[in-house]
């Protein structure tokens, strides 16, 4: 049993590009590098876990100053060992910094951020993606399948504030970290334009309660690749991720919400 194990492995490596070559449309192997300039829309909302007080609700952009749009860098890579099977994985995160002075009052974790404080805020996000797409309907021009997805949005917000309290100076402190597990069901289209070029769409999003996590989520991707080359290429798409969460743990008692769209740019290593 032991050797036959490793023996089987060999085989199907052998054998998976004779396979992934039956569907021309399709990739046996692909690695994508690039840049996605994006406009995130985010809220969160975190609650004062000791104190039990319901925190405010905070948009990234107007109340705490963090940039509504970067270019950042992407990757993703997929792999299609057999003819109708493919694994996928994917990447993209970021970190910001702002100064400000805040324009109201709120609670975040418990504590109270008065209005005209210097507020620094610090904020990162990433977001991991896992995927199995069955190709169930293959042509020459054409494929169709459908796609499962895992996907983990891993994020934290540090508040930081000084303010004149009675003649002193007073200072807040706030973070708060969390991570949310999303699964998504879709379908997945590929169509081949003469020989240098393809165009493509995914969507796909699902709705669940997990573990003290209620959330949604939704994801979409359309564009075209350029392949001028065998084994290179470009890829221009729009991309569109969108994640709710209300979360009720001990780490985390609040609602989050995080929506990414724009363009991606991306160099295509493919086989």
């Amino acid at each position: 049993m032991s050797r036959a194990l490793p023996c089987c492995f060999v085989l199907a490596l052998a054998a998976a590009p004779a396979l992934a070559n039956a569907a021309p449309v399709l990739d046996t192997f692909t690695l994508q590098l690039g840049a996605y300039s994006y406009k995130l829309d985010a809220n969160i909302r975190v609650n004062g876990t000791a104190t039990q007080v319901q925190g405010s609700n905070l948009d990234f952009s107007r109340d705490l100053g963090l940039d509504s749009g970067h270019d950042n860098p992407s990757v993703v890579v997929s792999w299609r060992p057999f003819t109708q099977h493919e694994f996928g994985f994917s990447y993209f995160g970021d970190s910001q910094k702002a100064t400000r002075v805040t324009g109201r009052t709120f609670n975040f974790l418990g504590h109270e951020f008065p209005v005209g404080a210097n507020l620094r805020a610090q904020a990162y996000y990433d977001v991991y993606g896992l995927t199995y797409t069955w190709w169930g309907w293959l042509q020459e021009e054409s494929a169709l399948g459908i796609v499962g997805g895992l996907y983990d949005y891993r994020y934290g917000l540090t508040l930081d504030a000084s303010f004149q309290a009675g003649g002193n100076t007073a200072e807040r402190h706030g973070k708060a970290e969390s991570n949310s597990l999303a699964g998504a069901l879709g379908v997945s289209w590929r169509r081949r334009l003469g020989e240098h070029a393809r165009l493509f769409a995914d969507a796909g999003g699902l709705k669940a309660n997990i573990d003290g996590v209620s959330q949604w989520m939704w994801t979409a991707n359309l564009g075209i690749d350029y392949l001028p080359w065998e084994h290179f290429g470009l890829r221009a798409q729009y991309s569109g991720n969108r994640i709710y969460s209300e979360i009720d743990a001990n780490h985390f008692d609040g609602d989050m919400r995080f929506a990414f769209t724009g363009l991606q740019l991306m160099g295509i290593v493919r086989f």
